[in-house]
């Protein structure tokens, strides 16, 4: 059998972390919740890892006379190297000071031999199996192979009070700065403290209401800040985003910009359009209903490569999920995915859904998300995007529809209403001039008398 190349194993720093679990039992615990035996490249280290696991998972003290009578016990002792083998482990072994550097080099090791593996298994399938198939696999064994080297922290009730009080430094320091996303409208702000890291954002709407158009108003206000941010698009090509977004910038009907037909001073506008989109910031995955494999993909791509700081996805009913579960699970999949997938990322992800045909002239609620359950669980924020339709807009002599967004759930904050014009002509939402009228009249509807005299006494002696 050929030696296998260096790079693909590590013996000394195997040895030494034997050695140094030996000489003090205090850190198995943690190289145990880290490390698999299987990651061990050799066989005797890995017989006499699932010793000194065993033994101390017993309550016995796993040092050299220890180890080397229960392996003799249980007839190992020579697979395991023999007894001089075991005993030499802690020759050059003085402190478990490091034993966190081999424990690194181990692990680091065993996640090269199993990327190698992944991709040689890939290799040997090309021509034999679907091309798809094959990038699906190794996709998910990458991610089989992360998620298995990734070590899980423990925390101490004095390295909580230790980090919180660093935390109330933090936001003493940074006090009046904001501290979230800003999406540009005002009183959704307000209420959020802008979209913070971390969270995942749902914003619910039915067909023809205009969810896609707030996400990307909301993404033109995010190039004002110079703030680096991505779009999946499961729905739309890049071609009928950046129609949309040139649309809203440049105050012309998407109809004449695909006309073809421009005037010298609409050509100027469009000119002056992309020159501004190409120094801005934003990156767009437009695969057609995409994969939930493949959007986390994107989305670590975008992070990685792009240090996106925010990620809109359009839409979860056209993310596609493996297998033949029921909706409602496929959704509860999705919402929990994007949650792990924010917090791993260290963004907000804001995800698109549409609202089932049951929220169809009434006020929708969060129980018209498709699989709510998981939605509601997992979301920090989900908003509700409500108005009348209005499938002919074009013909429509209003240019402005109104639109009513709820903030109907916040983990860390309070709900409201936010009331938005919507300019259908350019597909662009801003927030009402009458907004904060709109919501006085929208709270004294839902006041009896006595709460209405007591609401204008109050206001009076604050005018006063």
């Amino acid at each position: 059998m050929a030696k296998p190349n260096v790079t693909f194993y590590d013996e000394t720093s195997e040895r030494m972390l034997l050695g140094c679990m030996l000489n003090d039992n205090k850190c198995i615990c943690d190289v145990m919740s880290k490390l698999e035996s299987p990651m061990l490249y050799y066989p005797q280290h890995r017989i006499i890892y699932e010793c000194i696991i065993n033994l101390y998972r017993s309550g016995t003290n796993a040092d050299i006379v220890s180890v080397t009578s229960d392996l003799m016990n249980k007839g190992l002792i020579e697979k395991a190297g023999g007894a001089a083998f075991v005993a030499s482990l802690t020759d050059e072994v003085f402190t478990s000071a490091n034993s966190d550097f081999f424990l690194n080099n181990v692990i680091t090791k065993a996640q090269c031999r199993s990327l190698r593996a992944t991709l040689s298994s890939g290799l040997e399938k090309i021509g034999h199996e679907d091309n798809n198939e094959i990038i699906k696999s190794i996709e998910n064994n990458v991610f089989r192979i992360s998620a298995a080297t990734t070590s899980t922290k423990i925390w101490t009730s004095e390295e909580l009070a230790t980090e919180f009080n660093e935390y109330l430094h933090y936001t003493e320091e940074t006090w009046g700065e904001d501290k979230g996303i800003r999406v540009g409208f005002p009183t959704l702000d307000r209420m959020t403290g802008g979209f913070q890291d971390e969270d995942v954002i749902i914003i619910g709407a039915r067909p023809s209401i205009g969810k896609t158009a707030i996400a990307i108003t909301m993404m033109q206000n995010l190039m004002q800040q110079d703030i680096p941010f991505g779009f999946i698009s499961a729905e739309m090509g890049q071609d009928q985003i950046m129609t949309r977004m040139i649309s809203q910038r440049t105050r012309l009907d998407m109809g004449k910009i695909r006309s073809g037909q421009y005037t010298i001073e609409m050509k100027q506008k469009l000119f002056e359009a992309t020159s501004y989109y190409a120094s801005c910031k934003f990156y767009i995955d437009d695969t057609p209903n995409i994969s939930l494999t493949k959007l986390i993909s994107s989305a670590r791509h975008m992070k990685l490569h792009y240090g996106v700081r925010i990620i809109f996805i359009d839409y979860i009913g056209l993310i596609s999920v493996e297998g033949n579960a029921p909706i409602w699970e496929k959704v509860g999949d999705i919402s929990k995915t994007l949650k792990s997938l924010a917090r791993e990322l260290k963004i907000p992800i804001v995800a698109l859904s549409q609202l089932g045909r049951d929220a169809e002239g009434n006020s929708p609620s969060i129980s018209n998300i498709r699989g709510s359950g998981s939605v509601e669980q997992d979301a920090d924020l989900v908003i509700l995007l409500n108005g009348e339709r209005d499938l002919s807009c074009y013909q429509n002599t209003n240019p402005f529809l109104e639109r009513d967004l709820t903030l109907a759930k916040h983990r860390n904050g309070p709900c409201g209403k936010n009331y938005l014009d919507f300019e259908k002509q350019f597909t662009i939402f801003t927030e009402a001039k009458d907004q904060e009228e709109r919501a006085e009249q929208e709270l004294l509807s839902q006041m009896n008398k006595k709460e209405k005299d007591e609401y204008f006494a109050n206001k009076n002696q604050e005018a006063s």
